[in-house]
């Protein structure tokens, strides 16, 4: 049996190709604000920490604050937006200067000059300004990461409280172009953005939540899963793969399909935790309420998420499927991707 602590980085693109959007979007007709989806790394079975603090400096965009945490700004997008914009850069006057990101009043020390705080997503490493990620508020002069394909862009025609702004985005023609399940092809502007669901016009969230929901124009062939209490639910596309049966934890490429509706695909956590895009998982029924078949046990899987994920229990019985790990700090041993 192994002992670590298993988790998917919810920020890190690198470590989770499933994980929610770093922002949480409101509606640009509304006066109402959804508050922060998940935003830090989860343990398996135990809720993922990201406390840290980094001190400013009295150089470049370093200020004194906290580094807890995770950012979770507003945005919402305009039905005019275009997908026009710089591609990412990897130089820049910025770049690798020591920054700080204060998740209580979301200041990102690097943001006013079109980067972003590594802080907001990596509390282990010394925080930099770094070329912003997918969905975060950018510079044209200045671009996004690199190393998609296609690349990121930054592009107009969104709004963040009343305020025009660019958010760092991919191109695309068809839903199907965009890799995570939680997306779809926005209309009329060709990105790929959030995919909401059980939601107003004012994108006010209400229950019941868990039902299905549309995907792009293919029916209902999604989940309606949601984060921080309701604040905030997200259409994951669904597929044909069972429980424990393998399923593809890269989004919508790859050879095996998404999980069923009602199962979640666990990635390989090894290669997870290891920094590598995970090339296979299996489906793992979701519990709301934390109860799962006999020989099951619930853990927490995405920090933020209002659910939890239920895996064979191998403190006594051998895995059928998987491997057998002991969720680091506690007595409880479950069965999980290798």
């Amino acid at each position: 049996m192994k002992s670590l602590a298993i988790g998917c980085s919810l920020l890190a693109f690198v470590a989770c190709n499933s994980n929610p959007p770093p922002l949480v979007l409101t509606s640009s007709s509304g006066s109402g604000s959804s508050t922060g989806g998940p935003t830090s790394t989860a343990a398996a079975g135990t809720t993922g920490s990201s406390t840290g603090s980094s001190t400013g400096t009295s150089s470049g965009p370093g200020t004194t604050g906290s580094s807890s945490g995770g950012r979770t700004s507003t945005a919402a997008a305009s039905s005019t937006g275009t997908s026009s914009g710089g591609n990412g850069t990897t130089t820049g006057s910025y770049i690798g200067l020591p920054c700080t990101f204060n998740a209580t009043t979301d200041v990102d020390s690097c943001q006013p000059y079109g980067y972003e705080c590594s802080a907001e997503y990596d509390t282990t490493d010394p925080a930099t300004c770094v070329l912003p990620r997918e969905l975060v508020d950018c510079f044209q002069d200045v671009g996004c990461q690199d190393g998609g394909n296609p690349e990121l862009i930054c592009s107009m025609g969104f709004r963040n409280n009343g305020k025009d702004i660019n958010l760092c985005v991919y191109p695309c023609k068809t839903t199907n172009d965009c890799a995570a399940t939680y997306e779809n092809c926005l209309p009329n502007t060709d990105v790929c953005f959030d995919d909401y669901c059980d939601a107003n016009a004012q994108l006010k969230f209400t229950p019941p939540f868990y039902n299905r929901c549309t995907v792009d124009d293919a029916g209902d062939t999604g989940q309606c899963l949601p984060f921080g209490n309701g604040n905030v639910a997200y259409c994951f596309q669904s597929g044909y793969d069972f429980t424990d049966e393998p399923c593809n934890p890269g989004g919508r490429v790859g050879g095996d399909s998404e999980c069923d509706f009602g199962d979640y695909c666990i990635p390989n956590l090894m290669q997870a935790q290891a920094g590598i895009v995970p090339d296979g998982g299996f489906c793992l029924p979701i519990t709301v309420d934390g109860g799962c078949p006999d020989g099951y046990g619930s853990f927490q899987y995405l920090n933020g998420a209002d659910w939890q994920i239920c895996s064979q229990d191998c403190s006594s019985t051998p895995c059928t499927v998987g491997t057998c790990y002991n969720i680091t700090g506690t007595t409880e041993y479950i069965c999980l991707p290798p």
